[in-house]
């Protein structure tokens, strides 16, 4: 067995060093990530526990495809790591491993870093994060970062997390975040679960995250003339989607009322103000967009070699006769 000198506890179940990319992947299924515990508790706003338990059980077939934001933060992990590390003297180091909880072997734990104490052994997790989002960070980390760095603290039993974020590439800020038992044990209780869920192939419950919409949308082809006698669970749905389509027109109605109301008020004005303060702004604002008419009219052959045909299932719910 593996054992990681700056936390000769715990218990490393895998060595990245020696591993290729599609390895460390499927180690990735063999358990529960910190990354994966937003989605558990709810509070992801790019996943959600059923697109999650999709993934698990290979069941998911929708592309997750590294985005430009992801490929930068993964850039930007070691000179932020190396910033950190002169701007406050600590001992930080890499580590390759990848860990699990003791008990719950589920629990997996890839850290970005580990802050040492004088005697060179673990004494805080480091994980370093990217946004353009200030105000996500207004209050301190974010719920769905908080979860992260929770469930590492579990797996590894370390007492603090350092979160380092650099906010649209200039300003670097530093987060402590204590252990908070009582948070861990409701976290083991939800990935348990979770993980039951995944082991006895026993599917979560839908929810309204856009990641189950698009993991459900995504799962099956149309037959065409293919039909199905919907059951009760299904009609009762379908009156509790037009209730919801009724309650959104009607908020949409409110929102043009007020935006209305505010134009008014500004007139020729490009801003608002209150005790000298901008509160609000109107300008203009000019946007460049391809006629695409106009093009298939002047050049049809041209726009023709550029139109990228695409097949979508649009669900539509037809009136009650």
């Amino acid at each position: 067995m593996t054992e990681c000198p700056y936390l000769p506890e715990a218990t490393v179940v895998a060595d990245a060093t020696y591993q290729t990319h599609d390895e460390w992947l499927v180690s990735r299924k063999g358990g529960i990530g910190g990354s994966d515990a937003a989605a558990i508790l709810g509070v992801s706003p790019w996943t959600s526990a059923y697109s999650l338990w999709l993934d698990k059980t290979d069941l998911n077939l929708v592309e997750h495809e590294e985005t430009p934001a992801m490929r930068f933060g993964t850039l930007m992990e070691g000179p932020i790591r190396d910033t950190y590390r002169e701007h406050s003297g600590r001992s930080v180091v890499e580590t390759p491993f990848t860990y699990a909880h003791p008990e719950h072997s589920f629990m997996r734990a890839n850290l970005d870093g580990l802050i040492l104490d004088d005697d060179g052994f673990a004494e805080a997790v480091l994980e370093v994060k990217t946004s353009a989002n200030p105000y996500a960070w207004a209050d301190g980390v974010p719920a769905y970062y908080v979860a992260q760095v929770q469930h590492y603290m579990a797996v590894t039993n370390l007492p603090t997390a350092v979160v380092v974020v650099l906010i649209g590439g200039e300003d670097l800020q530093i987060f402590e975040v204590e252990a908070d038992a009582d948070y861990q044990a409701a976290l083991i209780k939800a990935e348990a679960e979770f993980w039951r869920s995944v082991q006895e192939g026993t599917e979560p419950q839908l929810d309204g995250a856009k990641a189950t919409h698009e993991a459900i949308r995504k799962q099956w082809t149309a037959e065409a003339g293919k039909t199905v006698e919907l059951n009760q669970e299904a009609l009762a749905a379908i009156g509790k989607r037009q209730q919801a389509t009724e309650a959104i027109a009607e908020l949409e109605a409110e929102k043009r009322e007020a935006e209305a109301t505010i134009m008014k008020a500004l007139a020729e004005a490009d801003a608002g103000t209150l005790h000298g303060s901008t509160v609000v702004t109107w300008k203009e604002q000019t946007s460049n967009r391809l006629d695409t008419k106009a093009l298939k009219e002047a050049h049809p052959d041209l726009a023709a070699e550029f139109t990228k045909a695409s097949t979508t299932r649009v669900l539509r719910i037809k009136e009650a006769k």
